[in-house]
């Protein structure tokens, strides 16, 4: 299955950067706000990242600040502009439409001890197209 992470960033302002493992490369958003169960966070795109970033945290090269890992694990393309997340903190889908990513239900969300379970319908799919 390929990977995915999303990296929290501290420069120019603070961020998330969404990688998505295509092809031997990393397709990027720039997360303008945390990820979160329910939640749709703005969203740009951004130019393609090497594999190496599924691993790295740390300085980033020219004074670009740091990265430190928020999720990471595996997903699954489910249609286009749909994942299906499978990490640490975020297990669920995801859909990409205009400007934006959307965590939809069902999503299980973890900050430190604790588990947010969000629930909807028992269609996920349906929620996650609105079909």
């Amino acid at each position: 299955m390929p990977r995915f992470a999303i990296l929290e960033h501290d420069w120019p302002t603070l961020h998330w950067d969404l990688l998505l493992e295509a092809e031997g490369t990393l397709r990027a958003w720039r997360l303008l706000e945390e990820p979160g169960p329910g939640r749709t966070v703005p969203a740009e795109a951004n130019f393609d990242h090497r594999m190496i970033y599924l691993e790295y945290e740390g300085p980033i090269a020219g004074g670009r600040g740091s990265v430190t890992r928020w999720d990471a694990g595996t997903f699954e393309w489910i249609d286009d502009g749909i994942v299906a997340l499978s990490g640490t903190r975020l297990m669920g889908l995801a859909r990409y439409k205009g400007e934006a990513w959307t965590f939809q239900t069902p999503v299980t969300h973890v900050t430190g001890s604790t588990v947010t379970h969000v629930t909807g319908s028992t269609n996920a799919y349906r929620n996650a197209t609105g079909d």
